[in-house]
């Protein structure tokens, strides 16, 4: 059952699996490392979490935490909104939704599991639950959604953080929820270095054509030309993300 205060069942859902602290990363933005399975393998996922002038929290690429922390999550504000930004992502929606009742965006044709549906559409240009912030979407993709949430001022040194899922990553340094198989998976498959594009991910959505995604990439920089740090839904956050997504841009459609 729910706990105090939910709105449904939560019987049948995906359990917590292990993760990290809420990790301070700004005003407001804390960063949670959780992590997924598919077996044979097991590597970390992050959820963001922003906390409006109203107390109410927007949770982006979510991750079902333990009690514990969700008791933490309850100081820090109210769940109100649950941001999708990629459809490879959403296991653990259901959770938020049941738990709390909050509103769902999410990209233009997204599916979702466990009887969650869309509220609010997320779209270029439309609106969005965080004051000032910024949405891009690619554009063409097979079978898939993938978009990007600029966080204008949300660093410490008050710059820009740019939210991504998959499309951009950082695994600058070794994933410590990941096995050591695992990890050497990754790292022959190209999930390594500083602000990468997933591999995995840029076959899987053009049909394995991912120069396709030239164009797309191209867009998201011209969009967003000033963040300075880089929070993604796998690996860790990147501070100087800006000029290092450029580098990888350049290199992986030269």
């Amino acid at each position: 059952e729910a706990m105090p205060g939910g709105v449904g069942e939560l019987a049948g859902l995906p359990a917590a699996m292990p993760h990290g602290p809420l990790v301070e990363v700004g005003p407001d933005l804390w960063v949670v490392q959780g992590t997924v399975k598919l077996p044979p393998f097991k590597f970390s996922r992050h959820m963001t979490v922003v906390r409006l002038e109203s107390k109410e929290l927007v949770l982006i690429n979510a991750v079902r935490l333990d009690e514990e922390h969700c008791e933490e999550l309850a100081r820090l504000g109210r769940v109100a909104h649950l941001v999708r930004l990629g459809s490879m992502h959403g296991m653990d929606d259901a959770f938020y939704v049941r738990q709390y009742g909050c509103k769902v965006w999410a990209l233009q044709g997204m599916e979702h599991k466990h009887g969650v549906s869309t509220t609010h559409v997320l779209e270029e240009g439309g609106d969005v639950p965080i004051p000032g912030a910024g949405v891009f979407v690619f554009r063409g993709l097979q079978g898939h959604q993938e978009g990007a949430l600029l966080l204008p001022g949300a660093t410490l040194a008050g710059g820009d953080a740019l939210v991504t899922v998959d499309a951009l990553q950082n695994h600058e340094e070794p994933d410590k929820f990941a096995t050591l198989h695992t990890r050497i998976f990754l790292y022959l498959m190209g999930f390594s270095g500083r602000c990468h594009i997933g591999p995995i991910w840029a076959k899987e959505v053009t049909g394995g054509k991912p120069q396709a995604l030239k164009g797309e990439y191209r867009r998201l920089l011209d969009a967003f030309p000033a963040f300075e740090a880089l929070i993604s839904g796998h690996g860790y956050c990147l501070e100087g993300a800006r000029a290092a997504a450029e580098a990888t841009v350049r290199k992986f459609f030269k």
